[in-house]
């Protein structure tokens, strides 16, 4: 037997046993998973950005409508990318997770067994390498493309998430307290007394913060003038950056994967596992 088909059947063996065993399953699910739940924080997070921006236009101050619908209409085309890549992450995850299953590790096995059988070795052996390029193939690629994002320190939107629901939480509350001093003030007018001193303080802040270079905000509802003075441009670009990320890894990538392993069947997997099977399967001239 030639040494290429040596290699051949002992790497089609071991890639079997790494099905079997589950190597790198979990780490590879726990990856996809936690990129797919980063995705749904995302959505519930700038959902919430949009209900406070939502009660805060509703007081109708001054100046502060357009800025919030500028803002509104940012977030409207970020929960588009997010929801298109919680689309892809779910279905990585369901791919991970059909691959684990042991009904394919065993049709895997099957699939070998019937390589050695004469009238099905030649549709066995096509399938058995499409069926090894989803477990452990892709598997193995998740693991790889989590070590190249750990090793080039890429983050999969972990530590801006946790900023973006500190910062909502902030406005959130910042939010009620405005609510409820709105709905003080009203009280005050409707009682025949001077009101709206907070509204005007509130509409003259931000008048001046968007007059600023630099943004350096503080005082009463900060975290609200900040959102609206920033018109949602760092969410924009961070969230932007993941959803970019998803997309390479999980489509871009893969692609290039499916492409190689078509390539490989076609190129050499397939001369060489074809050899291997009818040299392993020569059966014996009956008329001699």
């Amino acid at each position: 037997m030639k040494p290429a088909r040596i290699f051949s059947l002992t790497a089609i063996v071991l890639l079997i046993g790494c099905s079997l065993f589950g190597v790198f399953e979990e780490r590879a699910l726990n990856f996809v998973s936690g990129v797919y739940q980063n995705n749904l924080s995302f959505l519930a997070l700038i959902t919430q950005v949009k209900l406070v921006l939502s009660g805060i236009s509703s007081i109708k101050i001054p100046f502060i409508d357009g800025a919030t619908g500028d803002v509104q209409a940012s977030i409207a085309k970020i929960k588009e990318f997010l929801l298109f890549t919680d689309v892809i992450t779910f279905l990585q995850v369901l791919l991970i997770s059909i691959s684990k299953s042991w009904i394919l590790k065993g049709t895997t096995v099957v699939l070998f067994i019937l390589t050695f059988v004469p009238p099905t070795k030649v549709f066995c052996a096509k399938v058995l390498l499409l069926s090894l390029a989803l477990n452990p193939g892709l598997i193995l690629y998740t693991v790889i493309v989590q070590e190249i994002a750990q090793e080039a320190s890429i983050d999969f939107g972990d530590k801006y998430l946790q900023q973006l629901k500190t910062s909502v939480k902030a406005v959130k509350a910042e939010k009620g307290a405005l609510m409820q001093q709105h709905a003080l003030e009203l009280t005050k007018i409707n009682n025949g007394e001077k009101g709206m001193h907070l509204l005007k303080k509130l509409s003259e802040d931000i008048s001046y913060d968007f007059k600023k270079t630099t943004a350096s905000i503080k005082g009463t509802s900060a975290n609200i003038r900040i959102l609206i003075h920033e018109g949602a441009h760092e969410m924009t670009s961070k969230i932007v950056g993941f959803c970019t990320m998803i997309i390479f890894t999980m489509i871009v990538l893969p692609l290039g994967y499916l492409l190689l392993i078509y390539l490989l069947f076609k190129h050499l997997f397939r001369k060489e596992l074809m050899s291997l099977v009818a040299e392993l399967h020569k059966t014996p001239d009956l008329k001699k």
